[in-house]
């Protein structure tokens, strides 16, 4: 008997959550390499940061699995979790990864002690304080 091979189409989809201005930057810099974006809010006043932004935005609670569901996130390839709040985050990105098995899911953390709650996990987490760090010593020596 044969096995069946599961095949996966990935469709060149980003769902951004959070319009911040780390969400907004990576949310324009992917659209303009050719990536179909959406960013999700739930603040609508934070959408009006992506000026000159072609791709979709959407406003909701990125808690809430409909939510996501009606944001295409079983479309998605990537998806970053750029909140103000690493909790939230974190949590997110699991249902992300877990739920919906979306194969590249990005976090950022304040807090960059939180990584180890990502350990074993494909969870890449961002840690803005760290990589300002690394910068700083690349830039030193």
């Amino acid at each position: 008997m044969k096995k069946e091979k599961k095949v996966s189409f990935l469709k060149n989809k980003v769902l951004v959550i959070g319009a911040g201005k780390l969400g907004c930057t990576l949310a324009k810099s992917l659209q303009e390499e050719g990536r179909h974006v959406t960013v999700l809010d739930n603040n609508v006043a934070s959408l009006d940061n992506l000026e000159d932004f072609a791709g979709f935005t959407a406003i909701g609670d990125a808690t809430d699995l409909s939510i996501l569901e009606d944001n295409n996130i079983r479309s998605c390839d990537t998806v970053i979790v750029c909140t103000e709040d690493d909790n939230t985050n974190i949590f997110v990105g699991t249902v992300c990864y877990q739920m919906y098995e979306v194969p590249k899911v990005f976090v950022r953390l304040n807090d960059a002690d939180k990584r180890e709650l990502l350990k074993g996990t494909r969870i890449r987490p961002i840690c803005p304080f760290l990589l300002s760090v690394e910068r700083f010593f690349e830039s030193y020596r």
